[in-house]
């Protein structure tokens, strides 16, 4: 049964993986081609797809991941999320360091739009965090393999040296 639950895991990483690819690369081209919704609204696009692409990398690497694995703490990230990045846009609001440009009219979509783009904030940074730290665990294992293979050759080896 746990076999068959991790098989299914990893498809559903896999599938994440190939989607957000196939996403990415069409919501880019049509973006570049100024082509709408992609044009206006390219950034929820190209970050939605970057964090479900390293959520099925990080499954694939760990067997963990946020979105797979621990889908109840994801859905809490989004609007955690969304109220933090708010705090930084009450700070720019004093210092006005950025803007924002064709922005909706209608206010209920505009609301939605900054809930979906902020939403990503804390997903993808919490993603890429585990991804660096799946990688240089990775590094470790590796390392610490081929310790192992050369102390084996040393251990068959030395020993014929001194014959």
């Amino acid at each position: 049964m746990y076999l068959q639950k991790l098989l299914v895991k990893m498809t559903i990483a896999k599938i994440f993986i190939i989607i957000s690819v196939l996403i990415n690369f069409l919501s880019t081209v049509l973006m570049l081609n100024r082509i709408e919704p992609f044009y206006t609204y390219y950034y929820p696009f190209a970050w939605w797809t970057y964090i479900f692409f390293i959520d099925g990398i990080n499954n694939l690497l760990k067997k963990n991941s946020l979105i797979i694995n621990r889908t109840k703490e994801f859905i809490v990230m989004i609007p955690v999320s969304t109220f933090t990045w708010l705090i930084f846009e009450l700070f720019n609001l004093r210092i006005n360091n950025w803007s924002y440009h064709g922005m909706p009219v209608n206010r209920i979509f505009l609301y939605c739009c900054l809930f979906i783009s902020f939403g990503t904030v804390l997903p993808g940074i919490y993603e890429t965090k585990e991804f660096i730290s799946n990688i240089i665990t990775k590094i470790k294992e590796i390392k610490n393999e081929r310790k192992i293979y050369v102390q084996k050759i040393n251990n068959r080896f030395l020993p014929a040296l001194f014959l």
